[in-house]
């Protein structure tokens, strides 16, 4: 497993968070702030769930969900997704 840091607007954090907290095979530690210490893990939060507020953040999370379950597809040998040469040959 590897782990992967990114940084999130935190008007965009709780969204974001649930997101990756929808894939089975995520683990997803309580985050802490750029600016505060480190948050011990023994002091961590679960979020809440929460949902998309209007359509067009339910259709972005839908699409986020299938591209995700297809890339997750593709890593376990499942289905073989298009390289980026066969991608560019369409056009």
């Amino acid at each position: 497993m590897r782990q992967l840091t990114i940084n999130i607007p935190d008007a965009q954090y709780r969204f974001f968070r649930k997101l990756l907290e929808q894939l089975p095979w995520a683990e997803v530690q309580q985050a802490r702030k750029l600016t505060s210490q480190p948050v011990e893990q023994k002091d961590a939060v679960k979020t809440p769930i929460l949902s998309p507020q209007n359509a067009a953040e339910q259709q972005w999370v839908d699409g986020m969900r299938e591209a995700l379950q297809q890339s997750d597809d593709h890593l376990r040998g499942k289905i073989k997704l298009q390289d980026a040469y066969e991608f560019l040959r369409e056009f």
